[in-house]
């Protein structure tokens, strides 16, 4: 009777195991969806904001502006694209 008992509460916690596995992927799949709207947002708002620049000024500013922008884009967007790349690192492992 022991035996069964036994084998009944390694099956549970086999389960529950499972079950908080599958939890813990499904939170980090929510985030990477999250992330990659961000990704999607941020490189929208860099589009306005290099039209409001080309709308704003002359040639010679706007070079520079331009480029100022990109890179901070390019800093945010990177900066997301790591946590994304974390949180598939740590689905895997």
């Amino acid at each position: 009777m022991s035996d069964l008992l036994t084998s009944m509460k390694r099956a549970s916690q086999r389960f529950a195991g499972a079950v908080a596995d599958t939890g813990a992927k499904t939170m980090l799949k929510t985030d990477m969806v999250f992330l990659e709207r961000d990704i999607k947002t941020r490189k929208e708002a860099f589009g306005i904001e290099i039209y409001d620049i080309l709308k704003a000024g002359g040639a010679a500013d706007s070079a520079s502006e331009i480029q100022t922008a990109f890179e901070r884009c390019q800093g945010d967007i990177g900066h997301l694209e790591t946590k994304v790349r974390s949180k598939k690192d740590e689905m895997r492992a």
